[in-house]
């Protein structure tokens, strides 16, 4: 679906030939000026159709506009990139004019005015003479006729939007933002019961969702659901640096929708709008008056227009507080990102496109996709055809996609030469984390590798058994004690630590202050939340909270030490597979746990 205004391009044929129209109606009217203006004032506009490069000095648009307002001006010249001015006082300037934004609102306002008081020329790159010949004019006639049937047809196919194809059915995911459209289908099925009732359906309607989710998606599919128009534009395309345009703007897109209801009018990334401002300079006063006419447009509903506005954002609080209100964006809807049955879903989707394999495991790539948007997957899809088709592959496989997937959350592999001091260190470093989150059952362990990958050293990918944000206590304490895993396995099995470390230490630590701080986890019971004091506005003193946090990572310091240990056979096991493997399914490393965990029968 092509969006309005998506390319300057177009705009700028229709200006020129906008231009060439204007410049065929004006023709008479130059004429009559030019007879009864003084003498020199027909000699200005042949000498700036011969001598263009007569006028040498530049002026800014401010010094034109004065000299307009005060009539001094005796003769303008429209050219492709400038406009040429004659003052009455014989003074000669241009003013630069890139894609018409000068000339425009002067062949309007001229075009507009009930006299004209200087001749408004158009200048032609070959013109040789001031006044044209029949047959030029005939040729100019026909060419503007051409032009315009053009214009037209270019306009009206940018504008015909075709109804969307798409339905409900075709969008994978995102129930709860299908259940929330309910009431609106049947409005836009039916908008003359629901005014005849005098039920108001909501005017406007607000996704919001992580970039990626499919907010345009749905979208057009409800368009599709209620074989409804659909016009689809970008917030920003309602800014212009031309004072009044905007407002325009916003009244031609609305006056369509309103000619082609029932109509969805998409508004995409709607905090390129902004918000009001306090007026300080005439350019701020701007994007206030375009806010304030689509606030007046939406006011403007009536409930039988069968016309619903539904704005797009992740960014909600860069919206006006007048657009929120009831009325205008009045219901606001949730786009989540995918959970584990929705990612399935859309890798069967996405790889049934291309040739697979028989046979992929969707749920161990669903596993391995948590917080993926479905712009994401179909990245990463994408990205491990390119890898297969690189390696010479005639199909795709599990490898191609478990690499292009660990190559978008991870990095390339980085290549990097290791010593075999530093390939030990690390491979007790991941083997610490691997065993520890295997014998707590913190997640699913996929694999263990030394292998370099962007900036990591080693990698130890587990992935969550369960997509919740509700956890016990004990469950964040197990986590906590995977990330010390490498830390702790490098000082029992070398007696020293080092820097790589680091991370794992800043991720344990934010989720033991959270614990702590938030969560009313501390040792003592303490319920109070640091979340509570920014919400007061309150001053507090963090030394409590960290002094928490400091014991509570002790206490899980000396759980895993003590469980690392016990396990220390299955650790130093695990560290010769990866010395000599570089990588170990999450399998193996559960059995070795595993058998060292069971009692052995005599």
């Amino acid at each position: 679906m092509e969006k309005l205004n998506r390319n300057r391009y177009f705009a700028g044929i229709i200006l020129a030939f906008f231009l060439l129209a204007s410049g065929t109606s004006l023709y008479l009217r130059n004429q009559l000026a030019a007879s009864q203006a003084a003498p020199t004032v027909g000699k200005a506009i042949q000498q700036m159709r011969e001598h263009p490069s007569d006028w040498k000095t530049e002026k800014d648009i401010s010094g034109m506009m004065s000299d307009l307002k005060t009539d001094k001006v005796a003769a303008i010249g429209i050219s492709s990139s400038a406009v040429l001015v004659t003052t009455r006082t014989g003074e000669r300037y241009f003013v630069l004019d890139e894609g018409g934004r000068v000339s425009g609102p002067i062949l309007s306002a001229y075009e507009n005015s009930a006299h004209a008081s200087f001749p408004l020329a158009l200048l032609a790159s070959q013109s040789k003479s001031f006044e044209p010949s029949a047959l030029e004019v005939a040729v100019d006639a026909a060419a503007v006729g051409l032009g315009l049937a053009l214009v037209f047809g270019t306009f009206f196919r940018l504008r015909r939007k075709k109804r969307p194809n798409l339905t409900f059915n075709d969008v994978i995911g995102a129930e709860e933002a299908k259940q929330a459209f309910d009431d609106v289908v049947d409005y836009l099925r039916n908008p003359r019961r629901y005014a005849d009732f005098g039920a108001k359906p909501p005017k406007g309607i607000l996704l919001v969702g992580p970039p990626g989710v499919g907010k345009t998606r749905l979208a057009q599919a409800l368009a599709g659901e209620c074989n409804a128009s659909f016009i689809d534009i970008t917030g920003s395309a309602f800014s212009s640096p031309l004072y009044g345009m905007g407002i325009r703007q916003v009244k031609s897109v609305f006056r369509q929708a309103r000619r082609k209801a029932p109509c969805i009018l998409f508004i995409d990334e709607i905090d390129g709008i902004g918000k009001r401002t306090a007026v300080e300079r005439a350019s701020d006063a701007e994007p206030n008056r375009i806010i304030n006419q689509l606030l007046t447009e939406m006011d403007g509903f009536h409930a039988a227009n069968g016309v619903i506005v539904i704005g797009a954002t992740n960014k909600p609080d860069a919206l006006d507080e007048a657009m929120l209100r009831e009325g205008r964006f009045d219901r606001k809807i949730h786009v989540d990102l995918p959970d584990l049955e929705d990612r399935k879903a859309l890798f069967e989707h996405y790889t049934g496109k291309i040739a697979a394999t028989d046979y992929l495991d969707v749920e161990q790539l669903a596993r391995l996709t948590t917080g993926l948007s479905p712009a994401a997957i179909a990245a990463s899809v994408n990205s491990a055809a390119l890898v297969a088709a690189r390696t010479g592959c005639s199909s795709l496989g599990m490898k191609h996609l478990c690499e292009a997937i660990e190559i978008q959350s991870m990095g390339e592999a980085s290549g990097k030469v290791l010593t075999e001091a530093e390939r030990r260190r690390i491979a007790i470093h991941e083997a610490g984390h691997a065993i520890v989150s295997a014998h707590t059952n913190t997640g699913t362990l996929e694999k263990v590798t030394i292998l370099p990958r962007g900036p990591a050293l080693g990698v130890t990918l587990v992935t969550p058994n369960k997509e919740t944000e509700l956890y016990l206590r004990s469950e964040l304490e197990n986590r906590i004690q995977m990330y010390l895993g490498g830390r702790i396995a490098e000082r029992l099995v070398l007696g020293d630590v080092s820097s790589g470390a680091a991370s794992d230490l800043t991720e344990a630590s934010i989720l033991a202050f959270r614990m702590v701080a938030e969560m009313g986890m501390s040792k003592d019971g303490k319920l109070f939340s640091l979340g509570a004091c920014q919400k007061l506005g309150l001053h507090t003193d963090h030394l409590f909270y960290l002094d928490q946090t400091q014991e509570l990572l002790n206490e899980m310091e000396s759980r895993c030490t003590q469980m690392l240990e016990e396990l220390r056979p299955a650790l130093d096991e695990l560290v010769e597979m990866l010395l000599e493997r570089e990588t170990v399914p999450g399998e193996e490393v559960k059995a070795l746990v595993l058998n060292l965990s069971e009692p052995v029968l005599v």
